[in-house]
């Protein structure tokens, strides 16, 4: 069977604008219509300007502003997140605390292009006396801290704790989410995040889940601050951690519970990090007279439609030696 054959040129014209981000290249300021100046807008001989800058040269009035009408600066918000961190004696006799601090040490010291800080706050406060004293979580036991730059000062703290004592829920979730919603309140544009992680179901203290679910869900109600819950190996059921994470607008808690699971601990933190602040932002509408600006169409003429390939013919329309078709070639 014979296979259709297409005939290709280049260049060739097709008349068709793209958006002024697409990279061009180097831009001939006289092509557009007198480029040049010793500034984007200025005038002077026929210089060129690139995406970057812009030489000095000849008569005409661009450079790179006659092509680009606004410049819209991106930005992430700041993220804090103030992470509950479980010391109780459980996570010793487990073996989970160890595997649980060296996660902790990897996801601290990552880089992300949002600026980042974390809060911690341990729980129990101590391994003997009373602590469901809410004054004992209120501040946490580490501020927030930029990372990764001052990650160390974490890591140190974090590697030279032990575990010991009973698992309160309601203190901890207390003091943790009244120091997150000040500052939330404080920085309205920073994302302001709480991540409870925890081995076993609260065992002294307000042990009501709904009671822990509440300060959760008025921490969300009140100034945006949402609360994600981590099940760390032994812990049972998970549904009490899913009430708290639903309550605080998160869905449901991230099921690390099984034997071996503590290793993914830093990975999940990473993905929080990237739901509370998604790498998104909306752009600008292109200008009309992208498509409309003879300026811009003999940019594109020279730096794009005389370079390209596009299809021409098909070999039937040339049947005997001697056919051929003319084209005009980007107004030549």
């Amino acid at each position: 069977m014979k296979l259709p054959t297409y005939l290709f040129l280049l260049p060739a014209l097709v008349v068709f604008s793209w958006s002024c981000s697409f990279n061009l290249g180097v831009f001939d300021g006289d092509e557009a219509g007198g480029n040049g100046g010793d500034t984007p807008t200025g005038t002077g001989g026929g210089g060129t300007t690139t995406t970057t800058a812009t030489t000095a040269g000849g008569s005409g009035q661009g450079g790179r502003d006659s092509c680009m009408a606004e410049a819209v600066p991106v930005s992430l918000p700041d993220l804090k997140m103030i992470i509950m961190v479980d010391r109780s004696g459980s996570m010793g006799n487990n073996n989970t605390f160890d595997p649980m601090v060296s996660q902790l040490d990897e996801f601290l010291t990552q880089r992300w292009p949002s600026p980042t800080a974390v809060a911690i706050n341990y729980h129990p406060q101590a391994s003997n006396g009373d602590n469901c004293i809410l004054a004992n979580y209120v501040p946490p036991n580490i501020a927030f801290t930029p990372i990764p730059m001052d990650a160390s000062t974490i890591v140190t703290d974090l590697e030279a704790q032990s575990p010991g004592g009973q698992s309160p829920m309601s203190p901890i979730l207390e003091g943790s989410l009244q120091y997150a919603t000040q500052q939330q309140s404080q920085a309205p544009d920073t994302v302001v995040v709480a991540i409870l992680l925890m081995d076993t179901s609260p065992n002294n203290c307000d042990q009501n889940i709904a009671n822990n679910a509440d300060l959760a869900a008025n921490a969300l109600s009140f100034v945006g601050v949402r609360t994600y819950a981590i099940a760390l190996q032994g812990f049972n059921p998970v549904a009490d951690l899913d009430a708290i994470a639903l309550a605080g607008g998160t869905g449901q808690a991230i099921d690390l519970s099984t034997q071996g699971a503590t290793s993914d601990l830093a990975d999940e933190l990473t993905g929080i990090r990237e739901r509370a602040v998604p790498c998104e932002v909306e752009l600008p509408d292109i200008p009309a007279g992208r498509y409309t600006d003879p300026r811009f169409f003999e940019l594109e003429k020279q730096h794009l439609w005389r370079k390209s390939w596009l299809f021409a013919a098909h070999i039937d329309e040339l049947p005997e030696p001697g056919c051929f078709i003319l084209w005009e070639n980007a107004g030549q």
